[in-house]
């Protein structure tokens, strides 16, 4: 008997110090993930896109996930964003991909020139190319895609009067932090520079270049727009980004969470499309009326333009050939797909939020 009244004393005293224990110490932690991203603070695509999509993922994991952010270079370079999320030193990271762009040969066909409208059309492009073409998924075997996005197209923009012609470009000193773009620029005639973002500021100011072939939407963040007031409106290309989460992270992440990323896949590289888009057009008017000189390359000069860069594509053909791949078969694949995105974009999500819209001040 003495027995039995002991253990049910135990017992008791084992519920009594159960009840006595804080509740956030019973609580489950939740999953936090540190995530990463190279854009500057100010650009809107840190709240009207990153952040904005980690707070949907919170609200719909109910708080089981929280994001730990560090924005604007602050846990890995630009360059080193992707090996960031492969190491494990980030577990989220919005990529830049054009930094290891010679590593993707079908991922670089979103880079060569005049292929690509705007950073929507290119977001949905890269969608179809990632779950259409099994050789452009291979390419992102090492991490777990959450989403692609490219940069806004990229223009240019001088301390000088606005480029118009093939002939105004001889010579310049033109910087863009894309390999691509180094490509495009030579065989437009261009001396150019290569440099990463967050150098092209000092560059200008010291007259160390004349110009940048850059998109609008982070003009302003990186504050060139306080330097450069001459624009040449030519849509010459964009540069790859994903949204990327490391491989052990998400196999550690509980399945219910696991389908919440899955279903917001798409929309959130569409957002992110969304929200460069929409913030370069507006950036693009401010300037107008501030009084910048803007410049339409005519379509006349753009096919100029385009015959130079026609070695591009044969050399992405001709590189997936050396591959083992079909590299003309997936060029018209692509081009097809990029074609019916134009007439068919995806649609916005009632998610989405502010996507790049002016803020009031």
């Amino acid at each position: 008997m003495k027995t039995v009244n002991s253990i049910l004393l135990t017992i008791v005293i084992l519920i009594l110090g159960i009840c006595t224990v804080p509740g956030s110490v019973l609580a489950k932690e939740p999953i936090v993930l540190k995530a990463a991203t190279y854009h500057p603070v100010a650009h809107y695509l840190t709240d009207d896109a990153f952040k904005h999509f980690g707070d949907e993922i919170e609200k719909r994991t109910n708080g089981q996930v929280k994001f730990k952010w560090f924005l604007a270079e602050s846990l890995a370079k630009s360059i080193q964003m992707y090996s960031a999320v492969e190491s494990g030193l980030a577990d989220i990271a919005f990529a830049g991909t054009y930094a290891i762009i010679h590593k993707m040969p079908v991922t670089a066909w979103l880079e060569l020139p005049f292929v690509i409208d705007s950073s929507r059309h290119s977001a949905d492009v890269a969608w179809d190319m990632y779950t259409q073409i099994p050789e452009m998924a291979a390419e992102y075997s090492s991490v777990k895609v959450l989403g692609f996005f490219n940069t806004s197209i990229c223009h240019m923009s001088t301390l000088d009067a606005p480029i118009k012609t093939l002939e105004d470009l001889k010579g310049k000193r033109i910087a863009t932090p894309s390999a691509s773009g180094i490509n495009i620029m030579k065989l437009l005639g261009i001396t150019p520079q290569s440099m990463l973002p967050g150098d092209l500021y000092m560059a200008v100011h010291r007259n160390m270049i004349d110009g940048v072939m850059f998109p609008f939407a982070p003009l302003r963040s990186y504050k060139l727009t306080d330097l450069l007031a001459n624009h040449t409106i030519c849509s010459v290309y964009n540069a790859t980004n994903a949204i990327i989460m490391n491989k052990a992270k998400w196999d550690s992440l509980p399945k219910d969470v696991q389908q919440v990323f899955d279903d917001l896949r798409q929309s959130a590289g569409s957002l992110c499309g969304q929200t460069l888009t929409t913030e370069s057009g507006w950036i693009l008017e401010d300037l107008k009326a501030r009084g910048d000189k803007v410049y339409y390359l005519t379509a006349e000069e753009k096919a100029r333009w385009k015959e130079k860069v026609k070695p591009l594509y044969k050399e992405w053909i001709d590189n997936l050939n050396s591959k083992g791949m079909d590299g003309q078969a997936l060029f018209d694949k692509i081009s097809k797909i990029s074609q019916e995105r134009r007439e068919h974009p995806y649609q916005v999500d009632s998610w989405w939020g502010n996507a790049g819209k002016k803020r009031q001040k």
